[in-house]
């Protein structure tokens, strides 16, 4: 594995764990203004 193919490996993953962070977060803001919790 060459060092750009690693780089840009790891930058897809990354931006893998944001995007689910993001649709964590909007589904949280979500059951907030509808007044629902899950917990």
């Amino acid at each position: 594995m060459t060092n750009i193919r690693s780089e840009s490996y790891l930058l897809f993953k990354i931006n893998e764990v944001m995007h689910k962070l993001n649709d964590l977060a909007l589904e949280t803001k979500i059951q907030k203004e509808d007044g629902t919790n899950l917990y």
